[in-house]
């Protein structure tokens, strides 16, 4: 489970104890159908950078679903599936 909070044109991303997901938080900039994340935290290296939210993501919404797609440096897509509240 993850909480993705936005406020005016900052974001703050939860985070799990073993890093899956990583968290994140910073500033955004929503363009017609693709939102790039812009994380300001300092990471360690023990654990995939990938998982912080951070970068350009395909954006979805239908309904109260919205969903966050990004293909990263060849690993794969990585997904938030969120319910508006």
């Amino acid at each position: 489970p993850v909480t993705v909070t936005f406020n005016g044109n900052g974001y703050t991303s939860s985070a799990s104890q073993d890093r899956f997901p990583a968290g994140g938080s910073g500033e955004f900039e929503q363009k017609a159908s693709t939102v790039e994340f812009s994380d300001e935290n300092i990471w360690t290296a023990d654990f995939d950078w990938n998982l912080v939210l951070n970068g350009t993501y395909t954006l979805t919404t239908v309904g109260d679903k919205v969903t966050l797609s990004a293909r990263k440096n060849d690993v794969g897509t990585y997904t938030y599936e969120l319910t508006k509240q």
